[in-house]
């Protein structure tokens, strides 16, 4: 067993180590000038002088061309990382930090309403160190599940029905997910005509039906009536754990205004994070992007980093970031830059989360 999960992390990080060695390969440290010619061509400059009615432009070190002033259709500048990331200004930039601790927050109260609707008294302080200690895990273990594990052990720890507080846990991550598709489809009607963005489209569209799909499967009165189901249902291990977790999955039923209040937060939340994604861009300078652009992508992103494939979503986030994210027109070390810098602040925010879970904070009767 010890040899197996050895395997598994190293396995996950040499899943990092890979994802961010191919995002490297994407990046251009140097700013370039991408030409245009009437021709169609189009040359690449690292560094461009204007000579009377010509362009004296280095292709490569040392090797330089001439372009007519006339011949040339449009000219693009693209800077590289290390201009990207110092063009930052530091007053919008700084926003981020206190609009995380809002969507924890957030996070936590979501929690708490499916906490109580379920039967569980967990004060809201120590469902906020919960979920802040969670959020921290999930910045230094393999997407967001390893945190959702340490919010399961920290809450479960000392409690009698382990089995229904983990439920609460799951609960809160499908809430979340679930409220994330529905943004990403609501965004999605301005993408409709723009051919660009078909691919981005076509996966909401998959993911909400996929949803659609497994809700009402796993709802179905007839499908938890059918015989089959019935064995099935007597033959799994830890029967009593699994009939708890269930219950607590049900609250849609027992309990409707909790998974209502549950999802407004969620959309608050995810609001929130998407906006202060948008406004760090545009400290950046990054400005061809509209808002709309955010609210359509981010929603995958969060979904896509949810998997536990790297450690952090480290190298996985920023992959998808340069080729979503450059299918609306971002530049990929502008990709790469946002996403760096985004993850950074999170983890930032995050990092008290983990000195309360250090300190013990985290556990029944622990004080702030």
């Amino acid at each position: 067993m010890k040899l197996r999960n050895a395997a598994f992390h190293a396995l996950r990080a040499a899943v990092t180590l890979a994802a961010l060695a191919l995002v490297v390969l994407m990046i251009d440290f140097s700013d370039r000038t991408v030409f245009t010619l009437r021709s169609g061509e189009r040359i690449e400059a690292i560094s461009v002088q204007r000579t009377g009615d010509s362009y004296l432009v280095e292709v490569e070190v040392r090797k330089w061309t001439t372009i007519p002033v006339d011949d040339v259709k449009s000219r693009e500048e693209r800077p590289g990382l290390i201009t990207v990331v110092s063009r930052s200004r530091l007053g919008p930039a700084s926003l981020v930090l206190p609009a995380m601790l809002v969507v924890f927050l957030v996070q936590a109260a979501r929690w708490q309403i499916l906490l109580r609707a379920n039967g569980f008294a967990i004060p809201f302080g120590r469902a906020f160190r919960i979920t802040w200690a969670g959020i921290f895990f999930n910045q230094v273990l393999p997407g967001s599940v390893g945190g959702d594990i340490a919010k399961g052990l920290m809450v479960s720890r000392g409690e009698t029905r382990k089995a229904g507080l983990w439920g609460t846990v799951l609960l809160d991550r499908l809430v979340g997910l679930g409220t994330v598709i529905v943004i990403a489809g609501i965004a999605m009607a301005p993408a409709l005509g723009r051919p660009e963005l078909r691919p981005v489209v076509a996966l909401i569209v998959a993911l909400l039906a996929g949803g659609a799909a497994g809700a009402a499967l796993y709802f179905s009165p007839a499908l938890r009536r059918a015989p089959w189901a019935q064995r099935l249902k007597n033959r799994l291990p830890f029967r009593a754990s699994v009939e708890e977790v269930d219950d607590v999955l049900k609250t849609m039923h027992h309990a409707p205004r909790a998974i209502l209040w549950g999802a407004a937060l969620s959309a608050v939340g995810q609001a929130v994070t998407i906006l202060a994604t948008f406004g760090l861009a545009w400290s950046m300078g990054i400005r061809n992007l509209g808002v709309g652009d955010f609210f359509l992508i981010q929603p995958i992103i969060f979904l896509v980093t949810a998997v536990p494939v790297s450690i952090g979503g480290w190298g996985v986030e920023q992959f998808i970031s340069v080729h979503l994210f450059g299918m609306a027109g971002m530049a990929p070390n502008e990709a790469v830059a946002l996403s760096v810098l985004s993850k950074l602040a999170t983890l930032a925010a995050s990092l008290p989360g983990g000195l309360l879970f250090a300190a013990g904070k985290t556990r029944a009767g622990g004080t702030p």
